[in-house]
């Protein structure tokens, strides 16, 4: 088992989610993975609306917004990102990182519904889909924004027991107009994994799990796995 100083050191510095995903949901039920949305443009636009491209643009750069995903088939879809403080940061600055990870978040989740209800199956069927900001410090409610509700952030502390404030976080995106999602959920997570030409290419937790055992699986014993 590691040593105490060794899971301070650890969950205090990892900084990549798939690293985390990959010591939690390992032979599990659930999928996971990066989405690289993909966003066409034209030389001079920044990313912000997400639509299919006119023809005149056709051709034009394609910008990828890389966002961590966990799917399960009987729960939906989550969007997450990290908000973390920088060594020169003043802890209260914690509060700006998450509003704004929060903000940009949402905004990917919103293009993300727009593709998908642009396909027939979805065009007039709720979703379970939401949001999670991780962070590596602890989070009180003085840090946390009064505009992001606390299941949606997953602090220091919760990250040893990471899986069941992700359950959480699908439960508080839950309603019963969406109810009961395993009679869709395979589908929605088969056209997010699968559709590289409607939303960008999706890498799987083959390819992560890969790169987490060359790297000699630094969180393992750490975190719980997800059951």
């Amino acid at each position: 088992m590691p040593t105490k100083d060794r899971q301070q050191n650890e969950l205090d510095r990892f900084h990549d989610l798939n690293d985390l995903f990959c010591a939690v949901y390992e032979d599990s039920d659930y999928r996971f993975g990066e989405l690289h949305l993909a966003e066409h443009m034209g030389p001079d636009e920044y990313p912000d609306h997400l639509i299919d491209p006119p023809e005149h643009m056709k051709g034009e750069w394609t910008y990828h917004h890389q966002i961590p995903m966990v799917l399960h088939p009987e729960k939906g879809a989550l969007l997450l990102r990290t908000a973390s403080l920088c060594d020169d940061d003043h802890p209260l600055s914690l509060r700006r990182h998450i509003h704004e990870t929060h903000k940009e978040l949402t905004n990917l989740e919103w293009k993300l519904r727009h593709r998908l209800e642009g396909l027939q199956f979805w065009s007039d069927r709720p979703i379970v889909m939401g949001v999670g900001v991780i962070t590596r410090e602890t989070c009180n409610d003085r840090l946390r924004p009064k505009s992001v509700d606390p299941p949606v952030v997953i602090d220091r502390n919760a990250l040893p027991n990471f899986a069941s404030h992700i359950d959480a976080l699908f439960d508080y995106y839950t309603s019963p107009e969406v109810e009961p999602i395993h009679e869709w959920g395979e589908r929605l997570i088969h056209v997010i994994t699968t559709s590289q030409e409607r939303l960008g290419s999706f890498i799987d937790e083959t390819s992560l799990l890969r790169s987490y055992n060359e790297w000699d699986r630094p969180l393992d014993g750490l975190v719980k796995p997800a059951i």
